[in-house]
């Protein structure tokens, strides 16, 4: 549904490690927000998905930055760290947009 949005957050969420189908009509910034001491989506820990048997292992929140990052062919990356948060931002991918991750 790319083409229906400028832009996505997400909010402590994750996405499976084996994506079935990804293609996107166009490229979409997106932000994400993820706390190191979220009790039940870890920070640093893939695991299996409890709700559903057929989502299966979910990504930690390092490795879904880094799989959106790649597939917009990211080139910059700046962090900008502060006592209780870390702001990254990548950028330069052929459609002007940008991910955001702030760890909390």
């Amino acid at each position: 549904m790319g083409e229906g949005f400028a832009a996505i957050a997400s909010f402590a969420g994750t996405m499976p490690v084996n994506v079935k189908s990804c293609e996107q009509a166009r490229n979409v910034s997106t932000m994400h927000l993820h706390g190191v001491e979220d009790p039940i989506i870890a920070y640093c820990n893939s695991s299996e998905w409890r709700a559903c048997d057929y989502v299966g292992a979910v990504r930690d929140i390092p490795s879904l930055v880094v799989y959106w990052s790649e597939k917009y062919d990211c080139q910059s990356k700046v962090e900008t760290i502060r006592e209780d948060e870390s702001r990254f931002l990548y950028s330069d991918w052929a459609q002007d947009g940008r991910v955001e991750h702030y760890r909390i």
